[in-house]
């Protein structure tokens, strides 16, 4: 299946609004399942000042505050809306309104590159990765989360088959505008990233305690989903 274009871009305007309702809150599984993550495949103990690359909300900036309580937390957005909002909601966190595929910040100057559900919104894969090396200091790490575009169709239409009618054609337009993960892959290669490893997600959280309870029943989706996490060298 092709990549289809329906859902590049930020999420402003009207399409705003519904998305901060339904994920801006810190109970969020979403959120606290790729806290966990971090802990145990990156530098996050040790990282001084951390980024997360369309931050919508700001709500996975501010559990990464309250993680790192002494580290420079900024998030970085295209959406006026969601700079807004997390800007009012969030004031111990730093936000920005920028392009992830020019990133407003200075080369080897960040200590750990976030990014969760946000990669299909990109025009390319391409661009924002060679970004993220840009503005990393030398081994410092980037992981990143989203839908995979060739998550297997048996765990598509199960998906499908338990979603409200009023979110499925909103879910598809994400997964058509998602990438493969041999694409993501074949991106951080050619960027000249170290340790590079692009997986399911299910693959990377085997290892932990627990997935995190939600009191809105967020569905994971972790069949649908890979991770991938790089260094710079």
């Amino acid at each position: 299946m092709a990549r289809s274009a329906v859902d590049v871009g930020p999420v402003s305007g009207e399409s705003a609004r519904p998305y901060i309702t339904a994920c801006d809150y810190s109970e969020n599984a979403d959120y606290l399942l790729f806290i966990q993550e971090l802990r145990v495949r990156t530098n996050l103990a040790r990282a001084n000042v951390v980024l997360d690359v369309g931050s919508g909300p700001g709500t996975l900036c501010s559990l990464l505050k309250d993680e790192r309580p002494t580290a420079v937390v900024i998030g970085i957005d295209a959406s006026p809306e969601m700079i807004r909002h997390s800007t009012q909601t969030y004031g111990n966190v730093r936000f920005i309104h920028g392009d992830a595929q020019a990133l407003p910040l200075q080369s080897d100057s960040i200590d750990l590159i976030v990014s969760l559900n946000a990669l299909h919104h990109f025009t390319s894969q391409n661009t924002p990765i060679r970004e993220f090396l840009r503005v990393l200091k030398p081994g410092a790490f980037a992981y990143l989360g989203d839908l995979r575009r060739d998550a297997p169709e048996t765990e598509v239409s199960a998906k499908l088959n338990r979603m409200h009618p009023e979110i499925r054609e909103d879910f598809l337009r994400s997964l058509d505008s998602a990438f493969e993960s041999g694409e993501v892959m074949e991106a951080v290669q050619l960027a000249g990233a170290f340790e590079c490893a692009v997986r399911p997600a299910g693959r990377f959280i085997h290892h932990l305690d627990r997935v995190p309870a939600d009191p809105l029943h967020h569905e994971l989706d972790l069949s649908l989903s890979f991770r991938a996490t790089f260094r710079k060298p």
